[in-house]
């Protein structure tokens, strides 16, 4: 858990009951998260009382039901950046490489760094998830950001393993001066989306499409662990009737 620059509260949580893959989720005042056994809890301070999730939909369907459900910011698919986001912190010196503003987040299974960026479109939290940085020593549980733009990140194998294969490590993650070729962000809008590259890139390549490759798919909300990824490209592709899915 933790701040933005901006002051808005986020936490990450992992795969599990009504959490189809881990995510990054915005702690907004009064919302709901989704998870039924939580509203026992429900001060009547905060307004009326959400209603519960209906299990075997979409997250888009649960947030035009229920108003007050927060969707998540970013979903960090399963199996693909990680199984365990841990902690996260911000660059704010503008120290850490052209990435200023932008979300670290760690994966203690993976052994990795990931990259966040937020925006904010018609008062609801979105954004993107990129692979930053791979090859860490052991699985990374703790993080900081210092002032001076160094990463700090500590770590541990214990329980569940991690790809480092150590016991246990405290490495620091400096920026070496020179600035990587990567997606800097990714934007929605009415067209489709906006890329923006930390270097120039040549216009005509740029605009062809047949230099971009794209997946499309959808986690299920559901009271059961996790969720498939679901693709309509999959043949003859059915909405589930049932809410009984395997774990991803």
């Amino acid at each position: 858990m933790g701040f933005s620059p901006d002051g808005t509260a986020y936490y990450d949580d992992n795969q599990g009951v009504w959490n189809g893959s881990s995510s990054l989720k915005p702690l907004l005042v009064g919302s709901f998260h989704g998870h039924p056994e939580t509203l026992k809890w429900w001060d009547n301070a905060l307004g009326e009382k959400p209603l519960e999730s209906v299990t075997g939909t979409r997250i888009t369907q649960e947030r035009e039901r229920n108003p007050k459900f927060a969707p998540p910011a970013v979903i960090l698919p399963h199996a693909k950046v990680g199984n365990s986001p841990t902690a996260w912190d911000w660059d704010e010196s503008g120290k850490f490489g052209p990435f200023t503003k932008q979300l670290f987040i760690t994966d203690q299974s993976f052994s990795v760094v990931n990259r966040v960026t937020l925006e904010t479109v018609n008062g609801v939290k979105q954004g993107c998830v990129f692979p930053f940085l791979k090859g860490l020593q052991s699985g990374p549980i703790g993080v900081r950001m210092s002032p001076d733009g160094v990463l700090f990140v500590g770590g541990s194998d214990r329980g569940w393993g991690a790809r480092g294969g150590k016991p246990f490590d405290l490495e620091r993650i400096t920026w070496t001066g020179k600035v990587p070729f990567e997606m800097h962000e990714i934007k929605a809008s009415p067209e489709g989306f906006e890329v923006k590259f930390t270097q120039p890139v040549d216009e005509t390549t740029a605009k062809d499409a047949n230099n971009y490759k794209m997946r499309a798919w959808t986690y299920i909300w559901q009271a059961s662990y996790g969720s498939l990824r679901w693709m309509k490209s999959f043949p003859r592709w059915k909405w589930p009737r049932s809410p009984l899915m395997a774990q991803s």
